[in-house]
């Protein structure tokens, strides 16, 4: 009964399956229940590896997209991820737009959201991620999102270079389109540039401001946080200059359920003696403590210590679902000698760990593989003659279930109804051009689309924009997929 996908499907075979059209297909979108993806994963798998070289594979609902990164590079390394839940790489979500979108009409007393001022947004959005991560982040985020590319095609929300760059393309857009309320005609030339120097002077006072507000919201939350917690306010940094810790506050660890975690993995009672009260508990600082000694294992730039920050960040984010579990794994990791990191790079790399932590949190599975299949790709070769490392732990098979009982809140997808155009580039696409170039603008596009503008409207600013667009495209209650064409019109 949707109008829109009925138009979306004309010229469709009847009956044809998703896994059928999805072959060759350079984008695969999941707009509904992430269960259509999880339910069965080697039918999932099936899907992702009869795309085209270099797809883009969204899983697009929020909060669990179902899908991680790490899962879809299993199946196939050549394909592009993005999802709308900015914890992964590429958070194709529209909460980067809606905030500039308000502010950009507010700025231009805009009567509606024209496609001009879509297309605008959709650009702005490409221009910031070309500009890489905020300086803050960097060091914070893998090697591979530090710079424009694959893993970093999209900025993420709160990125207050969106302030200048998003909101101004849009309140512009607004004047030239002529649904600005503040004049009574398009504006054009000289007259329209002097009016985007008055936008640009007001998202200066604007992004200041910005700034000042979080920088004072950071400040009172330390304050307010180490007032209600004054025993356990123990701010972990996992590197050196990170604007916000990993956490402000170490989470409780109770004794027994640590004792019995601790034996488990190997370390003694009299190797955590320095961890109790006087009253025979866990200090409510002791997992500070405890990372803290790791830290220098992290620093500098080697292949080495970028193993060691992934570890740690891995085992920090177990210590924040069982905190007796992550101060086990804290305290073991600080017993492991360099000597033995040649043939078990991290603690995951021992079967006998794996087993303790996937029976505590079998969701942390996918994460370890991960880790383990990151290490066993960059690590050194080893050379004829020497000891071979010991293989990583054998991973059951995937069920079909599995993902399918996460956060609780999920969307119906934050594409809207149907999803029309991806941009590729204005004018003809280059084929001379990497496709990380040709895909950046797209996943842009994608998300400045998401935000409150009617389809038919995105069917005309891809028009407007001179789009590459779906000319091939199917849509279920859950799915959409489509192939590129190199034609800046828009087909049915």
């Amino acid at each position: 009964g949707d109008s829109y996908k009925k138009r979306m499907a004309q010229g469709i075979r009847p009956g044809v399956s998703v896994e059928e059209f999805a072959k060759g297909a350079d984008v695969v979108l999941n707009l509904g229940d992430e269960k259509t993806l999880t339910r069965d994963l080697a039918w999932t798998r099936h899907l992702v590896e009869r795309l085209a070289k270099n797809a883009f594979f969204g899983p697009m609902t929020n909060p669990d997209p179902g899908i991680t990164p790490e899962l879809l590079g299993r199946w196939r390394e050549d394909v592009y991820y993005g999802s709308g839940n900015q914890l992964f790489e590429n958070p194709v979500n529209n909460f980067v737009v809606f905030t500039q979108m308000a502010l950009g009409c507010l700025l231009a007393y805009a009567k509606t959201v024209s496609p001009e001022m879509t297309v605008a947004a959709a650009w702005a959005i490409h221009r910031v991620a070309k500009m890489g991560p905020p300086a803050h982040l960097l060091s914070s985020l893998p090697p591979e999102q530090r710079k424009y590319g694959k893993h970093w095609l999209v900025p993420r929300p709160d990125d207050e270079r969106l302030i200048m760059e998003e909101a101004a393309a849009i309140a512009v857009a607004a004047a030239e389109a002529g649904v600005s309320q503040l004049f009574d005609k398009k504006l054009a030339g000289e007259e329209l540039e002097q009016f985007r120097r008055i936008v640009m002077e007001e998202l200066i006072i604007r992004t200041n401001l910005v700034k000042r507000m979080r920088e004072k919201t950071r400040e009172e939350a330390k304050y307010y946080l180490k007032t209600r917690y004054p025993r356990q306010y123990a701010p972990f940094y996992l590197r050196k200059g990170d604007l916000d810790p990993v956490y402000y506050v170490a989470p409780q660890v109770k004794r027994r359920p640590f004792e019995d975690f601790a034996g488990r993995v190997g370390i003694s009672n009299n190797r955590w003696k320095d961890l109790l009260t006087s009253e025979g508990e866990i200090k409510p600082t002791a997992l500070t403590l405890v990372l803290q000694r790791l830290l220098h294992d992290v620093r500098g730039e080697t292949l080495a210590s970028e193993i060691a920050r992934r570890e740690l960040k891995l085992i920090v984010d177990l210590a924040m679902i069982s905190p007796s579990l992550g101060l086990a794994l804290a305290l073991r990791r600080t017993r492991v000698q360099r000597k033995h990191l040649a043939e078990r790079p991290t603690l995951f790399h021992r079967e006998e760990i794996f087993r303790v932590v996937i029976e505590v949190v079998p969701e942390a599975r996918a994460d370890i593989d991960a880790l383990i299949r990151w290490v066993d790709v960059h690590k050194p070769q080893p050379v004829e003659g020497a000891a071979v490392p010991a293989p990583a732990p054998a991973e059951a098979p995937p069920t079909a279930e599995a993902g399918a009982d996460g956060p609780s809140g999920r969307s119906h997808g934050i594409m809207g109804p149907v999803f029309l155009a991806l941009n590729l580039a204005a004018g003809e696409p280059n084929p001379e051009a990497s496709f990380t170039q040709q895909f950046g603008p797209a996943v842009a596009a994608v998300t400045a689309y998401s935000s409150p503008v009617s389809s038919l409207a995105t069917v005309s600013a891809a028009t407007f924009a001179g789009m590459t667009t779906f000319v091939n495209v199917v849509a279920t209650p859950t799915m959409v997929t489509g192939t590129f064409v190199p034609a800046p019109v828009v087909a049915w």
